[in-house]
This record gives structure tokens, sequence and C-alpha cells, in this order.
């Protein structure tokens, strides 16, 4: 009679109402059923957890594509080279093509017409410029406001054979034109030996067909020019020696 008890218990138990004891063939308790509320706590747990690992999701998803978005945006802000900009040489490049002894800050031009000796007219990049040398003054020789002065046809023959046709570069100061509207330049030529490139304004002084002038605030070479004055002085070359 026992033995049939205990298994119409467990019988019962198998599929009694939740909470009731689980008996084996011996009649030993092997655990009890989830009780409503636990079964319940569980599953808020489990949504929960779900909700949470969903968010995570979204929340790696979203940064990961922001990233990517930014990227693309900086790189299509960014143009290819030669895609829409124009291009321009390196610095590097300019220095290559720069003589030796030529300063920086330079452009390159030829010298189509001498107006005096210390004035010309110089093709850059196809246009014909007046060009007013930094810091020397020739005599003048073909001026509505002033007589020919000695030396002054010396002068600008002198600058005619040193520079007509000539490929220059032409190196800027401070100001860039003179109340006149003349391009305020320092020129360099390279001798045809290819040596170092030399200043024609200083060659002007040194020759003794100019004097060097001070022409504030343009006064990068200044002192050079003084000493080339000085020197062609000492030596009576030129004006210093043909004019009173």
């Amino acid at each position: 009679m026992a033995r049939r008890t205990v298994k119409r218990r467990q019988r019962h138990g198998a599929s009694g109402s939740p909470g009731e004891s689980l008996l084996d063939s011996r009649g030993v308790k092997v655990g009890h059923d989830r009780s409503p509320a636990s079964t319940a706590t569980g599953r808020l747990l489990s949504r929960r957890l779900s909700a949470g690992l969903v968010t995570v999701v979204a929340v790696c998803l979203v940064l990961l594509f922001q990233s990517g978005l930014l990227d693309r945006n900086e790189a299509d802000r960014t143009p290819a080279p030669g895609v829409g900009q124009e291009a321009r040489p390196s610095q590097a490049s300019a220095d290559r093509g720069r003589p030796k002894g030529v300063s920086g800050n330079t452009e390159q031009g030829t010298v189509v017409e001498i107006i005096d000796g210390d004035t010309m007219d110089v093709e850059v990049a196809g246009d014909a410029l007046r060009v007013r040398l930094i810091g020397i003054d020739t005599p003048e020789t073909d001026s509505p406001y002033v007589a020919e002065e000695c030396f002054g046809a010396e002068a600008t023959e002198y600058t005619t054979a040193l520079l007509l046709n000539q490929t220059v570069w032409l190196e800027g100061d401070v100001s860039d034109t003179d109340p006149n509207g003349r391009l305020l330049r320092y020129l360099w030529v390279v001798p045809d030996d290819g040596s170092a490139a030399y200043l024609v304004n200083e060659s002007l002084v040194a020759e003794g067909y100019a004097e060097a002038k001070t022409y504030r605030p343009d006064v990068k070479h200044q002192t050079r020019l003084d000493a080339a004055e000085a020197a062609a002085r000492d030596a009576n070359l030129g004006l210093w020696g043909a004019c009173d």
C-alpha cells in the first residue's frame, strides 16, 4: 500500500499545482516547481538584460556609423591633388628653379626696354611692368622735369648693355611701388658662365654709374650698396671721376 501511495503522489506531484513537491520512485523529494513570483522576477530580469544588450549594441552601431561618416565627410572636404584646385609649385621646386646667389621672394622676367640708368620695362608673365631700381640713383638723361645730368647718357648706355633682352630675377622690399606707380625692385642677373647671380643695383654703383641712395623703408641691401659707393668714390670710378 505504501508503494502505491508513493506512486500516486509522484504522479500527482508531477502534474499537480505549482509548488507541490516532486518525488522519485523511492519517495524522495527532488525539487520544487518555481513559484509564480520567482517566475515573474526571472522574466523581468531576462527582459531587462535583453533590453540592456539591445541598447549597448545600438550605441556601438551608432558610434561606428558616426565615426565612418565623419571620416567620409573629411575625405569629401579634401580635394584630390589636381581636382578643383590650382597646382602650386612647392617651395623646394621654387628653390631648384632659382639661380645660385639669388635671394628669396623673387620672380623671373625679361627686360624689354631701357628708360634710363635706373628705370626699365620688364616683362613678367606676359605683362610689361615699369621697374625702378631700389637704393640707387643714376644721373638723369631724358626727363621733362630736370636737365640732362653729367654721366646720365653713360649710365643709360651701361644699363642697356647690361640688361636689354636679359633674363632677370626681381626681388621686392617693403614697398611695392613708388608714388609714380613704378615697381620698386632689386634685379639679379645670372652671368653667361653660370656663376652666382649678381645684384644689378650694386653693379651700377660699384662701377660708378649710380650713387647709393636710401629710400626708406626699402633698405634690405642698403649696407652693401653704401659700401659699393664708398669703393667707387675712392677709386674715382665713373661719375666720381668725370663729374664735379
